[in-house]
């Protein structure tokens, strides 16, 4: 006895290739519209935190008196509000939130406004730059590093190997690649920080062993 599903797909009054297009269709645009709210709910708890840590912020909150001020706040918020990560270590981390952003640029701001929160605590316990924050920031959001992915990324010191590696690519374009320059281009290129092979002329590196030092008088 045939299943339901099965029952189902003869019924379809459409060819099976058209329906697989359909539903591949489909799916993707489901997954982009729930992203799209998890992100808008991210940023709507980041703004509440950025709020919070501000309001502790002006209201010049601190250790010593400010510990009991923050146990008893933390204690009424979360009778309204259990589910919001409202704990007293919770709401310093508020404050300490927006006393590391509140100078930053707006760019940063919206790099770091759509990270989860322990992404975003993470980066401010490595007291790293605003420059480093900002490609770390990006990189976790467009490739969706987890947080041990991120942990690794900045004990690999991932910003300065992109940086070199920007370096790299500029110092490439700005080689010759005229074809009379080809001819006379040198095979291997040194500058500052790496070597690289010419693009053009990586074959004939493999035949000979012959290196000349880049300079306008070449």
């Amino acid at each position: 006895m045939a299943s339901y599903s099965e029952r189902w797909r003869n019924e379809v009054a459409i060819p099976e290739t058209d329906y697989a297009d359909l539903l591949n269709t489909a799916v993707p645009q489901i997954h982009a519209s729930r992203n799209a709210i998890a992100i808008q709910v991210n940023t709507a708890a980041m703004t509440t935190y950025w709020n919070l840590g501000k309001l502790l912020y002006d209201r010049k909150i601190e250790g010593g008196y400010g510990s009991n001020v923050i146990q008893r706040l933390s204690v009424d918020l979360k009778a309204s509000f259990p589910d919001m990560g409202l704990s007293p270590r919770n709401l310093w981390n508020m404050k300490l939130f927006y006393e590391r952003y509140r100078a930053s640029d707006e760019k940063l701001l919206r790099a770091v406004a759509v990270l989860q929160w322990g992404h975003n605590l993470l980066l401010i316990n490595k007291k790293i730059s605003d420059e480093e924050t900002y490609y770390y920031a990006t990189e976790a959001f467009n490739n969706w590093w987890n947080r041990d992915y991120l942990i690794n990324a900045i004990k690999m010191n991932m910003y300065e190997a992109h940086k070199d590696e920007q370096r790299d690519n500029n110092f490439l374009k700005a080689l010759p690649h005229a074809p009379s320059a080809h001819r006379h281009a040198p095979i291997i290129y040194i500058n500052s920080t790496s070597i690289l092979i010419h693009p053009d002329r990586r074959r004939q590196f493999r035949s000979m062993l012959r290196i000349r030092i880049w300079s306008d008088s070449v």
